[in-house]
């Protein structure tokens, strides 16, 4: 895990290498760092067919200790870290102005919830669909 997080992290800051250096732009790769991170961890669980959605739960995942609104805790630190490093970066000279910098990490938060809903809708009727279907002897 440690060597594919720092991958991740090597591959989002790839655009520095063009765009060049700056904090502003560190802070949003950064929040989307943490966002990718939140979403990837959520999807593997609804695409495993090991566990799926119906099995996301304390009992199932006891790795996470904490739960809130039937999801980890952490998910939550994850969302709370990407908001506050991307705002943090409007405290930076020449930052955009904070409403706009709300509406630009809510507008790429929206871009990370819709394919995940569509995710849990596809893999939802796909699972349906194989505890219906009649197995061959």
């Amino acid at each position: 895990h440690v060597f594919l997080m720092l991958f991740i992290l090597l591959f989002i800051h790839l655009p520095m290498v063009y765009l060049g250096f700056s904090l502003a732009r560190e802070a949003e790769l950064l929040s989307l760092f943490f966002l990718l991170a939140v979403f990837w961890d959520f999807l593997w669980f609804v695409c495993n067919p090991h566990f799926g959605l119906s099995r996301f739960r304390p009992a199932h995942v006891w790795w996470f200790k904490s739960w809130l609104l039937g999801l980890p805790s952490s998910y939550f630190i994850g969302v709370a870290l990407s908001l506050g490093i991307y705002l943090a970066g409007g405290l930076l000279p020449g930052a955009t102005a904070w409403h706009e910098r709300m509406t630009r990490w809510g507008m790429v938060f929206a871009l990370f919830v819709l394919p995940t809903i569509a995710t849990i809708a596809v893999t939802s009727i796909g699972s349906r669909r194989r505890l219906t279907v009649p197995q061959a002897d």
